[in-house]
This record gives structure tokens, C-alpha cells and sequence, in this order.
């Protein structure tokens, strides 16, 4: 049952310290709270979900084609 453990060993690993990360500020915190509302009210985040087209289609009058229109 030791066979397997003299073979196989884990190599020499240093363990690396992260830096700590403190609590934001309170104006950190309300900046991101109005950025993130701002881009929801302006519709950014639901063109980004949706994806909705930027070209649309018209009938010629004359013709009774449909033409693409962009808008």
C-alpha cells in the first residue's frame, strides 16, 4: 500500500499571501448603486440583454415592396 505514495509525491509548493481587501468606502458604494440605476432607467442594460434590431422594413407606396429602413 506505500508503493504508490514513494512514486507519486506533490512537488514543493510556497503558498502565496493575497493581498486583503477592505470594505469600500461609502461613496464607492453609492457611485456604483447610481451608475448601475442610471443604466438600467436608460434602457443600456436591456439593449445589451435583447438586442433589439436597428432595422426595421417599409412598404413603397409605389411599388408595395418592402424596403429596409433603418432607425
Amino acid at each position: 500500500m506505500s508503493v504508490p505514495w514513494r512514486v507519486l509525491r506533490t512537488p514543493p509548493v510556497s503558498r502565496v499571501r493575497l493581498p486583503r481587501v477592505g470594505m469600500p468606502s461609502p461613496m464607492f458604494m453609492f457611485f456604483l448603486v447610481f451608475v448601475s440605476y442610471f443604466l438600467v432607467l436608460s434602457g443600456t442594460i436591456y439593449d445589451v440583454i435583447v438586442e433589439p434590431p436597428s432595422i426595421g422594413s417599409q412598404r413603397d407606396p409605389e411599388t408595395g415592396q418592402h424596403m429596409p429602413v433603418p432607425f
